[in-house]
């Protein structure tokens, strides 16, 4: 396995542990800080809308409004679906589902894979692989 002899690699020659590195990866800061920096790039503003409150797929997919901050014109909003489960893609992917027209705003959506929280409580720390994919 490649990766294995990589991370081993990346262990022995240069002190790199992926395992470790991870820890100053939890998901939800990711997802924030990923966020907020597209706001400020882009000059949106990014409401995550109260579960119940829009149509879903699923129970763990969020969902966002999306608003030109300086305008505050509704542009649309997107769904984040982060985790795996059975009869979902196997890789990263971004979904128009509905282009913006001047009857209809747009609507997107980004499917991963990303490690889920754990059953314990514990949250969900990602490698800088899966960090890249969602940047």
């Amino acid at each position: 396995d490649s990766g294995f002899y990589n991370n081993l690699l990346l262990k022995r020659d240069y002190g790199v542990d992926s395992e470790k590195i991870r820890e100053y990866f939890p998901l939800s800061h990711v997802v924030e800080t990923t966020l907020q920096i597209y706001q400020e790039l882009l000059g949106l503003t990014f409401t995550e809308l109260p579960v119940g409150t829009y149509w879903s797929w699923h129970g763990d997919v969020r969902c966002f409004d999306v608003k030109d901050t300086t305008t505050e014109e509704r542009i649309g909003h997107f769904y984040l679906d982060l985790f795996p489960r059975e009869g979902k893609y196997g890789h990263a992917a971004i979904f128009h589902l509905v282009k913006r027209s001047q009857d209809h705003a747009a609507v997107d959506c980004m499917l991963c894979n990303l490690p889920p929280p754990g059953a314990d409580g514990n949250p969900s720390l990602l490698r800088h692989t899966n960090v890249v994919t969602f940047l």
